[in-house]
């Protein structure tokens, strides 16, 4: 029997790292509040930069409030991520698989299994 680990055990290797970071949802949290805000922090409806930061809800998402138009916002404001009501840990692990996958695609079946989710919350 070969020492090595099997095609199955490599290929698992890079998911399973991801898997044990997007369990945790404040480095998730952080991670994502690098991506969106990495041209600085501006409110979604006006577009002021004048923001202040007052509280945070589920623990790790931030809520601002814009001075110029008193309008309340989070991280997940104005993306993809805001009206899903799946963790923000298994949508980053998914749009993962999906843009790192193999090049003939990746089945929403797989995905969904992977990240232990249904079907129908996936698609």
């Amino acid at each position: 029997m070969a020492c090595g680990k099997t095609q199955k055990q490599k290929e698992s290797g890079p998911l399973l790292l991801l898997l044990a970071l997007f369990a945790d949802m404040v480095a998730t949290a952080e991670l994502f509040r690098t991506v969106r805000w990495a041209n600085g922090l501006f409110c979604p409806r006006c577009g002021g930069v004048d923001i202040v930061r007052y509280c945070r809800y589920q623990g790790h998402i931030r809520r601002y409030t814009c001075k110029g138009c008193r309008q309340t916002f989070n991280d997940k404001t104005g993306t993809i991520l805001h009206y899903l009501h799946v963790r923000m840990g298994d949508w980053m692990l998914a749009i993962w698989m999906f843009l790192c996958g193999p090049p003939n695609g990746i089945s929403i079946n797989y995905i969904a299994t992977s990240i232990g989710n249904a079907y129908g919350a996936v698609y």
